[in-house]
């Protein structure tokens, strides 16, 4: 069993350290799915947790694409835990700019068996051009419906900042795009993320049902580890 390609990096002359994509195959030995599957998010995303810290993350880090991992994974067969990093790599979305985007990402497209609401996956931080020359990047946007789930997380905006944000979804507006804002208590909150989740599988052509027991005990689990790291 060879090494799986892009398994390790260069630090110096005669030193070399597991790369990302090889450091996400070997954590998948040792993590639970979903702490994986958020793992994953980090890494293909813009922020990074200290160890141990679920509530301080460090922005404007350099992530790495999704097939990048990928790549790493299909030369990775015999590996330990190939068959878990496969699976979790597969819910991973690339793109996450912060926790609650991963969170909010993560709830809504896992799979209702996981504790997700299992809607499409959304581009995340992708830039949209309402017209030449101009262009806005959506937290969370899916094409296909032309909806944008935005996060608010000002506690106190300021009313220049809240004429900026009613400017920008009436441009957004104007070229189809349909913005819904997402705040700090309703993604701590289980109704207001079903009604979120509503929005969004309405939007995509999914039919909404009544959740079972389990299911909604489910989604409040996934809900209290995503946010609290518990």
């Amino acid at each position: 069993m060879g090494i799986p390609r892009g398994a390790f990096c260069r630090a110096s002359k005669d030193v070399y350290v597991s790369s990302p994509e090889f450091v996400f195959l070997q954590m998948a030995s040792v993590m639970p799915f979903l702490e994986l599957v958020r793992l994953g998010y980090e890494l293909c995303g813009t922020y990074a947790m200290p160890s141990g810290d679920h509530r301080h993350a460090v922005y404007n880090c350099p992530g790495i694409p999704v097939h990048s991992i990928v790549r790493t994974l299909s030369s990775a067969d015999g590996y330990s835990g190939v068959k878990a990093a496969r699976r979790a790599l597969s819910r991973v979305v690339g793109g996450s700019n912060s926790p609650m985007e991963t969170a909010t990402s993560m709830l809504l497209t896992l799979p209702s068996i996981d504790g997700g609401f299992g809607l499409p996956a959304p581009r995340l931080n992708r830039r949209f051009d309402d017209e030449p020359g101009h262009y806005y990047v959506l937290d969370l946007f899916w094409p296909s419906a032309m909806l944008a789930l935005e996060y608010d997380g000002e506690v106190h905006a300021s009313s220049e900042q809240r004429h900026r944000d009613a400017a920008r979804r009436a441009r957004l507006g104007r070229s189809g795009v349909t913005v819904v804002t997402m705040t700090k208590r309703q993604l701590y909150s289980y109704e207001g993320m079903v009604c979120i989740a509503e929005i969004v599988a309405r939007a995509t052509g999914r039919t909404w049902r009544r959740s079972s027991s389990a299911t909604e005990s489910r989604r409040r689990l996934l809900l209290e580890e995503l946010l609290t790291g518990r």
